[in-house]
């Protein structure tokens, strides 16, 4: 088992210590390998307006090493931080927040919005699909208490299956992130235990300009083959493109047990781009033999499209965090 999906299973045993009372929260501070602290949620049990699991793990963290300055420690909470939580990542100088479960109403770490300081390392969807049966369960029965105590129905807490009875369909995590502000760059998308998802997003989403199929083949033959050819190549797991034709995605399994440095992967990205400018010759794999499309490659297509995502890499700019919603929906396109 991973160190990152160990500690994260902590986060969620300290969660479901929040039920029936609280929104079940969790949270863990993990410092040179071991647990220094741990919190769940108790703002309705304790009657605390601060009483969210980070606020409390940090300040347990706090007591056991004399200091208010967390910036040797990595924080695992099962749920995206609301804006008092993000603050109190931010201002105690916490190295790695490790998250659950996207919140879409009060998210403060790349959902609605981000407060988190950009020096912090920031890694979403960490089991998250345990971590939203969890609240969905507690929101259920929550409603389904309510309903009882009124004799009637509810105001809806969650509108996932309503009532018709259906299978609750969750949405995936790439649907939680509004692409309205995504510009091309390079961004995590998920981490599920030791293997993160890359979004190598070369094209703005809805805005018109999309890759076409010739483009997306070749680009993907030659970005695939060099990558797998590199220095990581043990640790590539997957790359192809996405559907929306405004990118790829590229998996990568970390070593012993933690995901995998998104420097390093920033780094091999350059130079297996370079490395497809550079190539003399055809596309790899064009043939009857090895593709199901072999006509439909061009090397000319995908030296192009690695010369346009490389001059946004080198302009320094990637965080791997996706761009803060802006308060303005007008001032989206601009």
């Amino acid at each position: 088992m991973s160190k990152v999906r160990h500690f994260m299973e902590e986060a969620l045993l300290e969660a479901r210590k929040s039920l029936p009372d609280d929104v079940p929260v969790g949270a863990v501070i993990v410092r040179n390998g071991e647990i220094i602290a741990r919190a769940h949620n108790l703002r309705e049990a304790g009657h605390l307006p601060c009483g969210h699991a980070e606020m409390i793990a940090a300040g347990e963290a706090a007591k056991v090493l004399g200091d208010w300055r967390l910036s040797d420690c990595d924080m695992y909470v099962t749920l995206e931080p609301c804006p008092m939580c993000a603050g109190l990542i931010r201002s105690s100088r916490i190295r790695n927040l490790y998250f659950g479960a996207y919140d879409p109403e009060e998210g403060s770490v790349g959902s609605v919005r981000n407060l988190v300081s950009p020096g912090a390392g920031v890694f979403p969807l960490i089991l998250a699909d345990e971590a939203s049966a969890m609240l969905k369960n507690f929101f259920g029965e929550l409603r389904g208490r309510t309903e009882a105590e009124t004799g009637g129905k509810s105001e809806e807490v969650i509108d996932d299956a309503g009532d018709s009875g259906e299978d609750v369909i969750r949405k995936i995590a790439s649907f939680t992130v509004d692409h309205r502000y995504i510009v091309p760059g390079m961004y995590i998308s998920r981490i599920d235990g030791d293997v993160t998802t890359f979004d190598m997003r070369t094209r703005k989403p809805n805005c018109g300009e999309y890759m076409d199929n010739l483009t997306m083949h070749s680009f993907e033959h030659m970005f695939a083959t060099y990558v797998r050819n590199s220095s990581m190549a043990d640790e590539i797991v997957y790359f192809g493109p996405m559907g929306c034709q405004t990118g790829f995605y590229l998996l990568v399994r970390g070593t012993r047990g933690a995901p995998p440095d998104p420097a390093k992967v920033l780094d091999v990205t350059v130079e297996t781009l370079k490395k497809i400018i550079a190539h003399r010759g055809e596309v790899f794999g064009k043939s009857e033999q090895e593709c199901g499309n072999y006509r439909n490659l061009s090397i000319d297509a995908a030296k192009k499209e690695a010369e346009r995502f490389l001059a946004v890499l080198e302009r320094g700019e990637v965080t791997f965090r996706y761009p803060e919603a802006k308060a303005d929906p007008e001032t989206i396109r601009e």
